[in-house]
């Protein structure tokens, strides 16, 4: 590969890995609300359980209480399996990113040793030809 090709390599590696980096950023933006939302939905149940133990509380209140559960246990079912496949996304976008930064260091490794071998081999070249001069002038 000519080191101008492995130079784009790089570039576009870059790319890759910036674009993986925004993906995971935006994961676990969506994973925090997620939890977020599991939460407040948890502290609500809470609350309102603890309201219906109240002995002191009507009929009403119990009755109107089990309707509400129902849909709160809903809601926490559907919160709870958001977080779940928030926090798979996240787990995924992770694994891209990391192989997309493994992915940027290899190339660049591959050109850092291509450049490396260029230099070492142009040095040669000139000292070669400093040898041939040297030689010419006894």
């Amino acid at each position: 590969m000519k080191r101008n090709a492995l130079h784009q390599v790089v570039r576009l590696r870059r790319v890759v890995l910036d674009e993986a980096i925004q993906d995971f950023a935006e994961c676990l933006r969506k994973e925090t609300e997620a939890g977020q939302t599991l939460r407040t939905i948890e502290a609500a149940i809470a609350r309102e359980v603890d309201k219906a133990g109240d002995l002191d509380g009507s009929d009403a209140m119990v009755e109107a209480f089990g309707t509400w559960f129902r849909r709160a246990r809903d809601d926490l079912q559907t919160a709870t399996t958001g977080f779940e496949q928030a926090q798979a996304d996240t787990a995924r976008a992770r694994a891209v990113m990391s192989a997309a930064r493994s992915a940027l260091e290899a190339a660049e490794s591959l050109n850092s040793n291509r450049q490396a071998e260029a230099n070492r081999i142009e040095e040669h070249h000139q000292q070669n030809r400093l040898d041939d001069l040297a030689q010419r002038r006894r």
